[in-house]
């Protein structure tokens, strides 16, 4: 009978969570309160890596393992509060305090990192005046800049593909909707669109640097050859998953 119970409290915490979806919920918002059993559930989901909490040090804020991609949900941080600045600088300490409102522990940890992700990745300038550096997001003055100025390329240039974007979509909500998750394995879609990485890769790459689409790791030591096979290496990294942003 307790198995049984456990059994149905992990279900029925799985499907809250896919509702929350990337927003998540805490333990108030997953009505664990007092229940041992509720509690348990929670522990074994946590265990066996389905769910992941984002907070931690005693708070907590809980979503789905496809969505625990801190780094990823920091760069987006980042560029909607300089998006929302316009061509407003901001110091890294303003920037800091200003994405670390509201959002999760881990996240929070990962402001920095975002940051130099996104320095490098183009989509975010980093100013010096004087001994004090600000930053600015890309989108906000690369149109006073011709496509041909030095560091300015457009970042709407989309490389030389045959990929059409609509067909592209048309794959991922295709494998959104049989899943159910909004990450989607590359190598999935590759399938999908019967495609080679020669021509999916830089089309991604370019979707992330027009910051229409999230590339995130995914779970590299779990994953089998095939899935290995759709893998797009960033700075190193390799990411496995892919989120085109609605």
């Amino acid at each position: 009978m307790q198995t049984s119970n456990i059994k149905e409290q992990k279900a029925n915490i799985l499907k809250l969570l896919e509702l929350a979806g990337v927003k998540g919920l805490n333990k108030s918002g997953l009505k664990i309160k007092s229940s041992k059993v509720k509690k348990q559930a929670l522990m074994e989901l946590e265990n066996e890596r389905k769910i992941a909490n984002l907070e931690g040090r005693n708070r907590y804020l809980y979503v789905l393992k496809e969505f625990d991609t801190p780094l990823e949900m920091a760069c987006d941080r980042v560029e909607e509060i300089l998006s929302s600045q316009g061509s407003k600088l901001l110091s890294k300490k303003q920037l800091m305090t200003q994405c670390g409102k509201g959002s999760p522990g881990k996240v929070k940890k990962e402001l920095e990192r975002a940051i130099d992700w996104l320095i490098k990745d183009n989509r975010l300038m980093k100013l010096q005046h004087g001994s004090s550096i600000f930053h600015l997001h890309v989108s906000s003055v690369s149109r006073f800049f011709p496509s041909t100025d030095q560091g300015f390329k457009s970042l709407s240039e989309k490389p030389r593909t045959d990929m059409d974007r609509k067909k592209v979509l048309g794959a991922y909500r295709k494998i959104v909707s049989q899943t159910g998750y909004s990450n989607v394995e590359i190598h999935r879609l590759k399938q999908e669109l019967g495609v080679g990485m020669d021509l999916l890769e830089p089309f991604l790459l370019n979707e992330s640097k027009l910051g229409t689409a999230v590339l995130s790791f995914g779970d590299w030591s779990l994953s089998s050859e095939e899935i290995r096979s759709g893998s797009i290496e960033i700075d190193g990294t390799p990411h496995l998953l892919v989120r085109f942003k609605s």
